[in-house]
């Protein structure tokens, strides 16, 4: 005998009571998952505003401003954080109010708070959740402490600066400055790999517009043994004022150093047109002196001479110079300084032309430690303007000491070229492929102030 079961109604109401109650869990944990992730998002974006802040305000405080919370105000403006507008709170303390650097007067702290509504934990009662993100910036004339070391100059250009290269290692141990305002200011493509080597962690990537960052290309932190402890980007803080020309002093604007006139040791005219040194013909002792060089020179294949440059400021006075693959050079407490020959008793008129360092050259100079030209190993004439390609591009044995400026010209960065000091490259568009090392040990200065963070940018320490 077939037997038929009813369910009870009260079976039946209980049953779609439990789905009612699922489907409401189920809507809640959604609801939780989709506004935390947007939450999530929301904060990295602040922390980014945050950054970009204090860099601002930190900025401010070194130039001698005082006016520190409307400059980090403005720089999180430019990322998306206006303060009072949108329930967005801005404040900038100098000294930090709270943690490890509360009460440092060289240290500047950005907070910025918001208040989102939420879309669906509503359903839990939650109508609002408030987002914070803070940052800290500290500036230091400690010896050998972070500080800026590539500063690409030109205001609006795409790939102001531009990292790019196959299975290539970039090596810093301290921060670079793209100036430009475009979108992809910053450019870095695959197969480049940017070690930071700062002890710290504190070095970084400062772009007054935006950066590109494509394929395989990464980021990596290593210790004082090359080994990697953090992968992954560095802190890059985007939408920073423009600071402008490091090298130029002039009211609140100077950065880094006054370098307003060559002070050559000597204006003697060591050359009256160009001159080409190779194996052949090399000079008296394998060694050249500081003064004019009209034309400017060329270092051929030198086989296994040496050509030694003797402290001092080369003037090459028209013509530029060039390394060729085969060269091997060496000098220390040496400035070139390239203009044309206007004004240095040349008997022609010879124009100005960039420098070329070939690829397979060994060069091995660094600037002088002290006096007028202290720090400074290449110098263009900045009351010229000229947009071809300053080419250094060096063999793996190849070191430069110094900086490198190129203020109305655009430079080339290649080779494996490395320093065993400090080195500082400055030109209106920089690329820079090949594995190079670029590091920051003031200590063979008389005065390394000029070159420290409290000149050119301290970094984010929190």
């Amino acid at each position: 005998m077939k037997r038929t079961f009813h369910r009870n109604p009260k079976e039946r109401g209980f049953a779609a009571l439990a789905y009612a109650l699922m489907i409401l869990v189920i809507l809640a944990f959604t609801g939780l998952a989709v506004d935390v992730g947007y939450l999530q998002w929301q904060r990295r974006l602040m922390q980014s505003a945050t950054d970009a802040a204090a860099m601002g305000a930190l900025r401010e405080l070194e130039i001698g401003n005082s006016d520190l919370t409307a400059a980090g105000q403005n720089d999180a403006a430019l990322n998306g954080f206006t303060n009072g507008q949108n329930g967005t709170t801005v404040t900038i303390n100098n000294p930090p109010g709270s943690g490890s650097f509360a009460g440092k007067n060289t240290a500047v702290e950005a907070v910025i708070q918001r208040t989102y509504g939420t879309f669906f934990m509503r359903v839990l009662g939650t109508n609002n959740v408030t987002v914070a993100a803070r940052s800290v910036g500290e500036t230091t004339t400690t010896y050998g402490s972070i500080g800026g070391c590539i500063f690409a100059l030109n205001p609006s250009i795409k790939a102001g600066l531009e990292v790019n290269g196959t299975s290539m290692d970039l090596s810093t141990s301290c921060n670079a400055v793209v100036e430009s305002n475009d979108s992809a200011a910053y450019k870095m493509g695959s197969g480049v790999t940017w070690k930071f080597s700062d002890p710290g962690g504190h070095a970084h990537i400062a772009v007054v517009g935006g950066a590109q960052v494509t394929g395989q290309a990464g980021f990596q932190r290593i210790n004082s043994s090359n080994a990697v402890y953090t992968n992954g980007n560095p802190t890059m803080v985007t939408g920073i004022v423009n600071p402008c020309d490091p090298f130029s002093c002039t009211t609140d604007t100077c950065l880094i150093k006054n370098l307003s006139t060559i002070n050559a040791p000597t204006t003697t005219i060591r050359s009256a047109s160009s001159v080409n040194w190779n194996k052949n013909s090399m000079p008296a002792g394998n060694s050249i002196s500081p003064g004019v060089y009209c034309g400017g020179f060329t270092v051929g294949d030198t086989d296994d001479k040496t050509l030694t440059m003797q402290p001092g400021v080369y003037i090459l006075a028209g013509g530029g110079m060039q390394f060729n693959s085969s060269a091997r050079i060496a000098g220390t407490g040496v400035t070139i300084y390239n203009t044309s020959s206007s004004g240095w008793g040349c008997s022609g008129n010879s124009a100005y032309a960039p420098l070329q360092v070939d690829g397979q050259a060994q060069v091995n100079l660094s600037a002088p430690t002290n006096g007028p030209m202290e720090g400074m190993l290449f110098y263009m004439d900045r009351n010229i303007t000229d947009t071809r390609w300053n080419q250094i591009v060096g063999g793996s044995s190849s070191k430069f000491d110094g900086a490198l400026y190129f203020k109305h010209s655009n430079l080339k960065f290649a080779g494996k070229n490395s320093t065993t000091g400090y080195m500082i490259l400055v030109a209106d568009q920089i690329q820079i492929t090949g594995s190079s090392t670029l590091g920051n040990n003031y200590t063979s200065l008389a005065n390394p102030i000029p070159f420290a963070p409290g000149s050119t940018g301290g970094g984010l320490v929190q």
